[in-house]
């Protein structure tokens, strides 16, 4: 039995209005839309989610907590090629079109749905590409070389310069 299951708010835009008049022209009852969720909510949607789709437009181009949330979690995880969507592998994020037609979604879905094995090798590399490039330890001392580079590197050029003033 699938559900859609729409996790936090989806606002006042074209898009909600689009996304009610589906369900009102549906059968609402495999149509679950949470509105706002705390933290173990969200948790407990992510452990009962079998595939996710998060679909973007009109991006600041910000990293997506919720596709990184969805990676972490095993989810299998359907985006549209936008914005910083296009920087995830493609063995890592099923990718669709930046402005998907219902016919490209359901065709993901489907071939998720339907095979088992593609759905557990998105799971396994998302994870996998989570481990490797959001490891907190690498990112913590990421920020530390960089702070001390630019540290180091002022410290340097303002005793250069100190230098140069004493040597007048």
């Amino acid at each position: 039995k699938i559900k859609l299951i729409f996790v936090g708010e989806l606002g006042q835009s074209g898009y909600k209005t689009r996304i009610d008049n589906l369900i009102k022209q549906n059968d609402s009852r495999h149509i679950i839309i949470t509105g706002f969720v705390d933290d173990i909510q969200y948790q407990n949607y992510m452990m009962a989610a079998d595939i996710a789709v998060q679909l973007r437009c009109k991006s600041r181009v910000e990293t997506s907590g919720a596709v990184l949330d969805c990676l972490a979690n095993g989810l299998p995880t359907i985006v549209n090629s936008y914005a910083t969507f296009n920087d995830y592998p493609e063995d890592v994020v099923m990718k669709i079109p930046q402005n998907p037609s219902i016919k490209d979604i359901i065709e993901a879905l489907r071939v998720l749905v339907l095979d088992k094995n593609v759905r557990n090798l998105y799971a396994a590399n998302g994870r996998q590409y989570i481990a490797k490039e959001h490891d907190i330890k690498i990112i913590a001392k990421q920020y530390a070389d960089f702070i001390n580079k630019i540290i180091y590197k002022n410290h340097n050029t303002n005793k250069t310069l100190f230098l140069k003033k004493v040597a007048r």
